[in-house]
């Protein structure tokens, strides 16, 4: 890059304006995430992040941050793999992190810090795990759960190795230890997390946010069965939020309904511990029905996906409400 450098003039006279040095020839650096670093989250990013939660908490507004399993330029040992050996490569080009004990100590310590800013700003630390799951799709040899640390372990317990399976619709039942064994390491990596955040900040509230629509129980059996714990159900959790975009964009309301009554029905939270996230797909069709029928539904939240979208259909706040009436007919 070339230096160049300008100044406005104001009023009569000149000004001299000198330019020193060049960037040319220089180096383009790669932001890296480096867990061998002391902190997880670099001094910007807690100092904005609770900025922001004292800020929300001074509005009288909740709040609750979230984290994926996605990474940019994290260490190649931090993917989840394929059978041939290929790394899970995101649309976002970034990496789904597997579920082994070095992608577990870094998380932890995110999300430690993550409650520890949150205290900091007079907040009661409430974080999600968004999305944390085996990944939804197979490439070309089959499904990503076959990093050295998944499969070795399987090895170990059960002195075979783990199953190849080839689609997301596989059926787990024909392979029942190997489903449960992946399920279970899945349910054992948010847990080791939970437990190392509470250890300091016993307060946290944690929840889940789950897709119906990439787990679907009738066309993506296995990833139903391997990205829903046992141990996800009230108590280790807070709260369960569903999503289901897939459902909004193809207008079906009533998969919709079932993805926003899931927690509910299937894994016994309440109303008020449920919650849904809404898509914000086209205007005003097919979202507005979803947001009215989680309305419905007497949620404990529902947000928006997400606030990008929210500026660029320029929504009014609020948003409107369900117009609805009673009449007594005698």
């Amino acid at each position: 890059f070339s230096l160049a450098t300008s100044q406005q003039v104001i009023g009569a006279g000149t000004k001299s304006i000198s330019v020193a040095g060049s960037l040319t020839g220089g180096t383009v650096g790669v932001w890296q995430v480096d867990p061998t670093f002391s902190t997880a989250l670099n001094r910007g990013t807690r100092d904005w992040h609770q900025d922001f939660a004292a800020t929300l908490n001074g509005l009288g507004m909740a709040m609750i941050y979230s984290y994926s399993t996605e990474l940019i330029h994290p260490p190649a040992v931090f993917a989840q793999q394929y059978p041939d050996g290929t790394s899970v490569l995101t649309s976002n080009n970034s990496i789904q992190t597997a579920f082994r004990p070095e992608t577990e100590s870094y998380w932890q310590q995110v999300y430690l810090e993550t409650a520890q800013l949150m205290v900091a700003a007079g907040v009661t630390p409430a974080l999600q795990f968004g999305e944390i799951q085996w990944w939804y799709t197979p490439n070309s040899s089959g499904m990503a759960y076959y990093d050295s640390y998944t499969t070795a372990q399987f090895l170990a317990a059960n002195g075979r190795a783990l199953h190849v399976f080839l689609t997301n619709n596989d059926d787990p039942t024909a392979w029942p230890v190997d489903a449960a064994f992946l399920s279970g390491q899945l349910g054992a990596h948010i847990s080791a997390i939970q437990s190392y955040v509470a250890a300091s900040c016993p307060t946290t509230h944690f929840e889940v946010l789950w897709p119906m629509d990439v787990n679907d129980p009738s066309t993506c059996r296995l990833n139903y069965s391997v990205n829903l714990p046992t141990g996800w159900t009230p108590g280790p959790l807070s709260a369960f939020r569903s999503e289901a975009f897939g459902y909004t964009t193809s207008g079906n309301m009533a998969n919709a309904v079932s993805a926003i009554q899931f927690p509910i029905t299937q894994l016994g939270f309440t109303p008020a511990q449920s919650r849904h996230i809404v898509g914000v797909f086209g205007y005003p069709w097919p979202w507005q029905r979803v947001l009215t029928l989680a309305g419905r539904a007497n949620l404990g939240g529902i947000s928006l996906w997400a606030y990008d979208e929210f500026c660029l259909f320029a929504l009014p706040v609020p948003l409107p409400a369900e117009a609805r009436r009673a009449q007594f007919v005698s």
